[in-house]
């Protein structure tokens, strides 16, 4: 719990600034060993694309909630959702893909970045389009991996 607190604490600043109501739901229980930094950037990254995504939605309108479960195999998963435009892709692996972007800024690096830390923890990433308006990315890292340099560990 703690490693979302740190990125909360983080985010605070820009979740004001663009007018976003936040909400977090902590309900995984024990303990995975992940590395610390490299987690934080996957989640600051999935946080600022959803405050992105929300930009020109009107100031009271704008939610992104951020979700800490267990999956069915022990592992915990992150979930970060908006209610932006959502994703016009056919393909949800192109969003992953070095390069792609569909910002007027930036190089679309973000998400191939993260896909790479995930896949590094011995996780998974994806992204889709939510039942109402906006997006969802969730990425699910194992109850237990061989994973070189872990450095902290994540408790809900």
């Amino acid at each position: 719990a703690q490693l979302v607190r740190d990125v909360m604490g983080l985010m605070h600043s820009e979740l004001v600034m663009n007018d976003v109501r936040f909400e977090l739901d902590l309900l995984a229980e024990g303990c995975i060993e992940v590395d610390r930094a490299q987690i934080q950037q996957v989640l600051i990254n999935l946080i600022m694309n959803g405050i992105e995504a929300m930009h020109e939605l009107p100031p009271g309108g704008r939610l992104l909630s951020l979700t800490v479960t267990r999956d069915e195999r022990g592992g915990v998963k992150f979930s970060v959702a908006d209610v932006g435009h959502g994703l016009d892709v056919e393909d949800p692996g192109e969003l992953f893909q070095p390069y792609w972007t569909t910002k007027a800024t930036g190089i679309g690096m973000g998400l191939a970045i993260c896909r790479s830390i995930v896949e590094a923890q011995g996780g998974k990433i994806r992204g889709e389009n939510n039942a109402g308006p906006g997006a969802t990315f969730s990425f699910t890292l194992p109850a237990r991996a061989d994973r070189s340099g872990i450095a902290h560990s994540f408790s809900g």
